[in-house]
């Protein structure tokens, strides 16, 4: 398993999570890098980013500031990623979850799938 990383430039940050390693960034790089800051309010955008061991952004999602995240979304999309990547001949449909059926990413394979439910 991956380590799971959040950033946060709030002041104050409290979390009741033991699997986050919380990373308090002052100069707010990190924001800047991934395009979540709002420089007038030093503030950033709700933003996700999954990123596999050779740094490229598999998933992402930014959230306006009144608008959470879910944790169960995200858990399946990552269950998602880990999928396709122990299984790179198929996709996961959306809403895809774990012991559910996958499909081909052809249009024969496709119709196959979208036949079958």
């Amino acid at each position: 398993m991956l380590p799971i990383v959040n950033c946060s430039i709030d002041e104050f940050f409290i979390t009741a999570s033991v699997l986050c390693t919380w990373i308090r960034k002052l100069n707010v790089s990190i924001s800047k890098s991934y395009n979540v800051l709002i420089p007038d309010q030093r503030i950033a955008l709700r933003g996700l980013f999954i990123i596999d061991k050779e740094g490229v952004i598999q998933h992402s999602t930014i959230n306006n500031l009144g608008i959470g995240r879910s944790v169960d979304e995200t858990l399946r999309t990552l269950q998602a990623l880990q999928y396709v990547q122990d299984n790179p001949d198929e996709v996961c449909p959306a809403g895809w979850k774990p012991g559910e059926k996958s499909m081909k990413p052809d249009p024969k394979g496709s119709k196959e799938y979208f036949a079958s439910i």
